[in-house]
């Protein structure tokens, strides 16, 4: 299993997180499509799984409700 650093991310929209090159090439280069993603705001954790996407120069991930990983 393919593991990252915690590291903060920008909002895009209401649910797109864009995520930094450096944190998603290792991904990209593995051949993973889609990762288990383990969100933190304010005290609260939650975890989706969620397909890496490009928009433009930038790579993002969309948080959907009904991915979340009880």
């Amino acid at each position: 299993m393919l593991r990252s650093e915690a590291f903060e991310v920008l909002f895009s929209g209401s649910h797109s997180l864009i995520l930094p090159e450096k944190n998603v090439n290792p991904f990209l280069k593995a051949g993973h499509k889609r990762v288990m993603v383990k969100v933190s705001f304010e005290g609260q954790t939650e975890q989706y799984h969620a397909a890496l996407q490009k928009h433009g120069e930038d790579h993002c991930i969309v948080l959907i409700k009904n991915y979340r990983t009880p």
